[in-house]
């Protein structure tokens, strides 16, 4: 979302859209951490949470990708 000098890196400078969903999905991770402190359930940081979303992200992407691949393969038999 920003870079070195504080400024907004270029995807989000590009796209006001991009740049709210960005800070929309931030703020929403944090607010869960507050949200599961307060039900007794043990979180260290909002970012464990955050990383697990991109995680599972780069995985459902890499999967519709594999899938793609797959789909183009049984289509030149």
């Amino acid at each position: 979302m920003l870079n070195a000098k504080g400024r907004r890196c270029d995807v989000c400078a590009r796209s006001p859209l991009l740049f709210f969903i960005f800070i929309l999905s931030d703020v929403l991770a944090r607010f869960k951490v507050i949200v599961m402190n307060y039900f007794g359930y043990q979180v260290e940081l909002y970012k464990h949470i955050r990383k697990k979303q991109i995680f599972l992200i780069k995985i459902m992407f890499l999967h519709s990708k594999i899938a793609l691949q797959n789909t183009h393969l049984r289509l030149l038999q």
